[in-house]
């Protein structure tokens, strides 16, 4: 797809080399032509993969703050891309964030889940014990603290002891 990252549009003028490539990791949301962006493999041909979290996110909100033609839909950049927020893991900012609803403008995207990355993890394919998705209704289950409005609350999710409970009497 053409853009605005480096090594996706051939005819750049920027581009030293023709085989220049970034990678993202993230979701394409049709709806709003817009590419959330939750993590960084390359830019510009530099490999971030055996960076830690911290160093890939704090690169990639510096290359959006250089570049905010990135989030605009323009002739030479058909989606925009936006970076889904990322907040330290304490009590007090997960509270924050879990008590705000809707959390993106028009609730677009629906939040249904939330990632916990180990801070100094190296990107990992596939699954791991340092990334962990969460929907928003086990935050309190599987944290064992927090508040969480109603809203984030799925009455036909059961929670894990449920189900244990229900998996050991059958």
């Amino acid at each position: 797809m053409r853009s605005l990252l480096p090594g996706a549009r051939p005819d750049d003028p920027k581009s030293k080399k023709k085989d220049t490539c970034s990678i993202l990791d993230g979701f394409y949301d049709e709806k709003n032509s817009t590419v959330y962006v939750l993590d960084l493999l390359a830019w510009n041909n530099q490999p971030m993969t055996d960076c830690d979290t911290e160093f890939r996110y704090f690169w990639l909100q510096s290359q959006f703050v250089e570049n905010p033609e990135l989030g605009v839909i323009s002739k030479k950049n058909k989606i925009k891309f936006s970076l889904l927020p990322k907040i330290p893991c304490s009590p007090d900012e997960l509270n924050k964030f879990m008590m705000t609803y809707p959390y993106f403008e028009n609730n677009s995207p629906a939040m249904d889940g939330l990632l916990f990355y180990h801070k100094h993890a190296h990107y990992i394919s596939g699954e791991t014990p340092l990334v962990v998705w969460l929907f928003p209704y086990m935050v309190q289950e599987i944290l064992g603290n927090g508040k969480l409005l109603s809203c984030y609350v799925e009455v036909c999710f059961l929670t894990n002891l449920t189900f244990m409970k229900q998996e050991i009497s059958l």
